[in-house]
């Protein structure tokens, strides 16, 4: 009952310079199957600035979906996140997020987190884009939920602990993964896991002397997510998975 989202992909590209705006917008198409057949497909746009110890990021996202051949239904989430770099290993970071889905009973969820990201990679063998990074952060949860005739308020307190890395072999490829724990701080056998790998391949040429096109900006994303909810909502499956294919445009 989780969008989950993979902030990474914007921040490697804001990390191409200081003073720097990085971006994409993307539309693509999934297939999903839990307790019906879903149809889905998604628009997406991410705008980041990085001020050098100052990092800011914006994600939106919406989806339409059908489901069981009957009328359309949605969600979305929009994501606001700071950074703030203390020295090369530390940094401060914070976030606030809003999100929806009707189809997995989720009328309303807010969260507001704090906490500190930790990079773990130290070789010089890896580069700025080839990064493995630790964060932990306390947030709190208000989750508004439709459960069969009635509905359901709370209001909770989650630790949010995440491991992501990116890897980039080639200039047209990489390969970005974050993985979510977020258990109840008050209960811990209430949590939720979440994973979502990206992979991106590009069609930009080699050629540093060649000017850059529109087709060198753009770049097909293949998405795989998982999500295990240890207390859903009644009439929602504990496990849910998705596969994603769509296109984005760079800038």
């Amino acid at each position: 009952a989780q969008i989950i989202l993979n902030a990474e992909s914007l921040r490697v590209n804001m990390l191409k310079g200081k003073e720097n705006w990085a971006g994409n917008a993307g539309l693509s198409f999934s297939y999903i199957k839990n307790t019906d057949e879903i149809f889905n497909i998604a628009t997406n746009v991410a705008v980041g600035y990085n001020g050098g110890e100052n990092l800011w990021m914006i994600i939106s996202n919406i989806n339409f979906n059908k489901t069981g051949g009957e009328s359309f239904a949605n969600s979305g989430v929009q994501h606001l996140r700071y950074n703030r770099e203390i020295n090369n290993q530390i940094a401060f970071e914070g976030f606030l997020q809003g999100q929806y889905d009707r189809i997995f009973k989720v009328d309303f969820r807010g969260l507001a987190g704090a906490g500190a990201r930790f990079k773990l990679t130290r070789s010089k063998m890896l580069n700025d884009y080839n990064r493995i990074y630790f964060g932990s952060l306390l947030m709190f949860e208000y989750e508004k939920v439709s459960e069969v005739d009635m509905t359901v308020i709370s209001r909770d307190f989650r630790s949010s602990n995440y491991l992501s890395f990116s890897l980039n072999p080639t200039n047209n490829f990489s390969v970005i993964s974050t993985t979510y724990y977020q258990p109840r701080i008050d209960l811990l056998k209430d949590y939720r896991l979440s994973s979502v790998i990206d992979l991106t391949f590009g069609f930009a040429s080699n050629n540093e002397n060649k000017e850059i096109s529109f087709w060198d900006k753009l770049t097909f994303n293949m998405s795989f997510s998982y999500n295990y909810d240890a207390f859903p909502v009644t009439s929602v499956p504990k496990t849910q998975y998705s596969l994603t294919n769509g296109l984005s445009y760079n800038f």
